[in-house]
């Protein structure tokens, strides 16, 4: 198990990616069209939490305490896990995916998201311990009553940019456009692929 903890923060986009693929491979002919697009609803919200937080971060350099920041300290992996949950509606098999995505990428954010706690404690020092004691980890919470001292400034394109967020979000819609394609025409993944 602690390899697992060493590993996950290096693996995390890769296990993503290859729950990603699992989730297209065993994705349901004759999906419920609703099942689509309830999960394309997630899918965009996921695109535009992550979109948002992407704007704001200055890794590495600056501690972020605003905006999506304010409401919990990980927006980026709620967005992604979001987008996850929708991937998992669009898959059609929602008793399976579902759980399977918790269980499986639940512990790859824990331990990294831990991970990352303890370099940002390193960096940023007292300043992120009194972040962590106010904002919550993971879901988000209005900061309702809590100090919000605001470091990371404001939203910014340019930063978004250099975070290259927009290779998620291409990523996000293509794999979108491949559920749809699937539902549209009543494929399969390797049936698509082979011809069969």
């Amino acid at each position: 198990m602690q390899e697992f903890e060493k590993l996950a923060p290096r693996l995390r986009v890769r296990i993503g990616h290859g729950f990603t693929l699992l989730l297209l491979i065993t994705a349901q002919p004759n999906l419920d069209r609703n099942l689509f697009w309830g999960g394309l609803a997630l899918v965009i919200w996921g695109v535009i939490v992550r979109a948002y937080s992407a704007g704001y971060i200055v890794k590495s350099k600056e501690l972020a305490t605003c905006g999506p920041y304010a409401w919990h300290r990980n927006p980026l992996y709620f967005g992604s896990f979001v987008c996850g949950l929708g991937f998992a509606l669009m898959n059609g098999w929602i008793a399976v995916s579902v759980p399977l995505l918790i269980l499986i990428m639940g512990p790859v954010y824990l331990y990294t998201i831990r991970s990352e706690e303890k370099y940002l404690s390193g960096l940023h020092g007292q300043a992120f311990k009194d972040y962590m004691k106010s904002t919550p980890r993971f879901l988000p919470f209005p900061p309702i009553g809590r100090r919000v001292d605001g470091q990371g400034g404001q939203f910014r394109m340019d930063q978004l940019v250099r975070n290259k967020e927009y290779e998620g979000m291409i990523g996000m819609l293509v794999v979108s456009l491949v559920f749809w394609l699937l539902m549209t025409f009543d494929w399969t993944l390797i049936g698509a692929i082979t011809g069969g």
